[in-house]
């Protein structure tokens, strides 16, 4: 029962704190607090019209496998069977 009755004054004069602060602050602004600005949302980048939507990766940085992938989903035919180089120059003249 103590504790319920210490958590309770402390509730209470911590909200006699906060509304002293309040009251503080309003008698020092002329009468009203000022709103906390809220950040405002990023504005979302403009799309560049010029580029393309897929900018092309740097194909000597991918791996063997994904560039066969790559390939694939841009329907070329034998391409498990081609070396590296072969496979980005073919993917470049695509």
């Amino acid at each position: 029962m103590e504790m319920l009755a210490f958590v309770v004054a402390t509730l209470l004069f911590g909200g006699l704190v906060v509304a002293a602060i309040r009251l503080w602050l309003t008698a020092d602004l002329g009468g009203s607090i000022a709103p906390t600005p809220s950040p405002s949302p990023s504005p979302s980048p403009i799309p560049n019209p010029s580029a393309s939507p897929n900018p092309s990766p740097n194909l000597e940085t991918m791996t063997l496998v994904k560039l066969q992938a790559l390939a694939k989903s841009k329907g070329l035919t034998g391409v498990s069977r081609l070396p590296k180089a072969a496979l980005i120059e073919k993917l470049r003249t695509a």
